[in-house]
């Protein structure tokens, strides 16, 4: 049987190459991509095409740190295969953007992590799905630029379950070459008519050297049975694909830091049931102390982030300064113990959860939101990295789930976005402009606002350089003139980074951080920011029902009628 399906797909695959029609895989090291990228490079071989393929693959950066590994061992077997068979071959990775980062988003505090109900499950979108697009994009538009329209090859099967069955039904997936309106491009299912029994029958067989492969797949079937805590990785798959029905994503062995899972039962059976698996220990203590802390409302800032008519909301919100400090601080120490342990026993890291460029982005978020003082996160790296201090992840139960607490609000004003005394407290540095610092010269933004004339990328970024020199030479000088400096703002951090280039903005982001500079600022004077002295604000407060009715809209009179003179009296003028 399986055979039969092995003929149809490579028959499919030849009709391409002899075309010279290039093909992208997507591939994300699972069983059934690993089918599709296997049959698409063997059936090149057997031709000897020099047609381009490109195996397209998403990391989010936060991914189980074994999968990582055997994704990577993978893809090099892909290059020795391709190499030994003179194909032209090249494998593409789609990241995140920076400000999309777990790394940023969360410890950042621009959000919470993912809970098993969590009204949007946006982190696939973010970290999988939007990249993905803007790589495909990339590479459809560079690939038939000179050729004949690229086609894209996923492994998608209508065997997975009943719900993918109907996507796959509804989009019109088939294991022929067809037109998708929606994206633009061309997709080929190679295998969406394939059982599990089929997938698993032809990579055991490529295993045992029965069919040619470009790799033995002992990895593949080694991660399916220790993810499931089994010694069969067919097995193991069925127990994943029952496990996998509950995640967001559906993935069966994702992110180290998903906490829509609940607990990750993959890599908790990972970790018991062989020794090799122990160093991922500390990222599951980690995800479990998220999800057990879901419902401590005093892990939470209780400050809104906006103003609204000069309102500001006093509810459990994001993560507080405090909580978003110790989070750094176990991260911190965790790579800084692998790293460690790598340099003692000779080999790489296995995983690091905070680059530099992560490290200097949640950096300038605490500054932008006022969570803390200006560089507070490298003060932080300090203390672990220099300082020598270590922060171990606790051992914590689960907090019984209560309402969240009904909201108060105090009221702040609504001046934060005008008027002559809050020319300076957005995206503008007066000492600099005085003395007419080139990177400070002032550009009209919308509104009639001055902002400093910063660079602009199409992203959100930071220069890895700048970054370096920051940590490298900068460090001493700016925790000693800013971090310790009471009189310093705390959004000074952030300007900082975009003054000298450090960070840089979208063009659509200066206005928005220019508006977000002026809220801190704002609610710096009201001693909004930082944890904050929750019991004065409390004092200050009101209930939601006296808010309502500040708020409301007031009622709009009609305009008094006019009484016209009758026409007898109109005669007599």
């Amino acid at each position: 049987m399986v055979e039969r399906r092995i003929e149809r797909a490579k028959a499919t695959l030849r009709k391409l190459f002899e075309r010279s029609t290039p093909v992208c895989v997507a591939w994300s090291s699972g069983k059934d991509s690993s089918c599709c990228g296997s049959l698409v490079l063997t059936t090149a071989a057997e031709l000897k095409t020099r047609t381009p393929i490109v195996f397209l693959h998403a990391d989010t950066l936060v991914e189980n740190p074994e999968i990582t590994a055997y994704a990577q061992g993978e893809m090099e077997a892909i290059r020795r295969y391709a190499e030994e068979h003179g194909l032209n071959v090249r494998i593409e990775t789609a990241v995140p953007n920076l400000s999309s980062t777990w790394v940023t988003r969360v410890i950042g505090g621009r959000g919470l992590p993912i809970f098993p109900n969590s009204k949007k499950r946006d982190c696939t979108v973010d970290w999988k799905i939007a990249p993905m697009l803007r790589l495909r994009k990339r590479l459809m538009k560079e690939l038939g630029s000179t050729t004949t329209p690229p086609v894209l090859i996923t492994g998608v099967r209508f065997d997975e379950s009943q719900v993918r069955a109907q996507r796959m039904n509804k989009r019109g997936e088939s294991d022929q070459v067809r037109f998708d309106p929606k994206l633009g491009e061309r997709r080929l299912s190679l295998i969406c008519h394939w059982s599990d029994s089929d997938v698993w029958e032809y990579l055991g067989r490529a295993r045992s050297g029965e069919f040619d492969g470009y790799s033995n797949f002992e990895e593949t079937f080694r991660i399916y049975a220790d993810s499931a805590g089994t010694s069969c990785a067919v097995v193991a798959d069925e127990m994943l694909a029952d496990m996998g029905a509950s995640r967001a994503c559906g993935a069966r062995t994702g992110c180290w830091s998903c906490c829509a899972v609940g607990r990750d039962r993959s890599l908790e059976n990972m970790i018991a049931g062989d020794p090799r698996y122990a160093y991922l220990a500390g990222l599951n203590r980690l995800q479990r102390f998220l999800v057990n802390s879901q419902y401590d409302w005093s892990r939470r800032s209780p400050v809104g982030r906006t103003i609204n008519d000069g309102f500001i909301k006093l509810q459990p919100d994001t993560y507080s300064p405090a909580m978003l400090e110790a989070l750094l601080l176990y991260c911190l120490t965790l790579d800084v113990e692998e790293a460690e342990a790598a340099a003692r026993e000779g080999r790489d890291l296995r995983f690091q959860i905070l680059t530099v460029d992560q490290l200097i982005a949640v950096d300038a978020m605490w500054s932008l939101y006022g969570h803390h003082r200006p560089f507070h996160a490298l003060h932080c790296f300090r203390r672990v990295y220099v300082k020598g201090e270590r922060h171990h992840v606790p051992q914590t139960e689960p907090v019984p789930r209560t309402p969240l607490p009904a909201p108060r609000y105090v009221h702040v004003g609504d001046d934060w976005d005008g008027g002559v005394d809050w020319a300076y407290a957005g995206l503008r540095t007066p000492e600099l402009e005085l003395l007419g610092e080139r990177d400070c010269i002032g550009t009209r933004a919308v509104r009639g606002k001055v902002v400093m004339d910063v660079v602009t990328e199409e992203l959100f970024s930071v220069d890895m350089e700048s970054a370096y020199l920051v940590l490298d030479l900068e460090l001493e000088r700016l925790l000693a003139e800013y971090h310790d400096n009471p009189l310093i703002p705390v959004t000074e951090g952030f300007k900082y980074y975009v003054r000298v280039g450090t960070l840089t903005l979208s063009p659509g982001q200066v206005t928005e951080h220019d508006d977000i500079l002026r809220r801190t600022a704002h609610k710096s004077r009201h001693g909004f920011v930082g944890d904050g002295d929750l019991e004065n604000l409390t004092a200050r407060s009101i209930g939601e029902a006296e808010w309502k009715r500040r708020v409301a809209p007031k009622p709009v009179l009609p305009a008094p009628a006019v009484r016209r003179p009758a026409a007898a009296q109109l005669a007599m003028f």
